[in-house]
């Protein structure tokens, strides 16, 4: 996120930092990682190699678009969420806002890349602070001039 929360614009990510890439992948690698569609899109309809890939949409996608994905339908995700909240297994949730938003209040830990700079032209957020900060406790992980890395941890 950048300095405002910024996440995205156009449908791609506002900022793309090689070495904040290669820690996203070595953190979902064999995991699940659950996003939107639009996230899903942004990605060309084409799942995360070595990755559960779970998309939530509003309705089933075509054959096509969901091959090598499991679908969950968004009016099913907080009682997923809720089964998945005392899993031992970590689930990344990697975007976009309305899947951030919607998955907050189960989440135990966010992994932050904080950018040190603003996109005005930014049309997608991270939730503001004031809806989540207050739960989490923090540790920063690395702060370079460009970037930071923050571990968010439920109180």
């Amino acid at each position: 996120v950048g300095e405002n929360l910024e996440l995205g614009k156009n449908g791609d990510l506002c900022w793309r930092i090689k070495e904040d890439l290669k820690r996203f992948k070595n953190l979902t690698t064999n995991h699940k990682v659950v996003m939107g569609y639009n996230t899903y899109k942004s990605l060309r309809f084409t799942p995360l190699p070595n990755r559960e890939n779970i998309v939530i949409t509003k309705e089933p996608l075509s054959v096509e678009q969901s091959l090598g994905i499991t679908q969950i339908l968004e009016k099913d995700f907080e009682k997923q969420m809720e089964e998945w909240r005392n899993s031992p297994e970590e689930i990344f949730v990697i975007g976009g806002a309305k899947i951030y938003r919607k998955s907050l209040p189960y989440s135990y830990k966010i992994y932050l890349t904080k950018i040190h700079k603003k996109d005005p032209g930014a049309d997608v957020f991270f939730p503001k602070e004031s809806e989540w900060g207050s739960l989490y406790s923090y540790k920063v992980e690395l702060e370079t001039p460009d970037f930071s890395y923050i571990t968010y941890t439920r109180l």
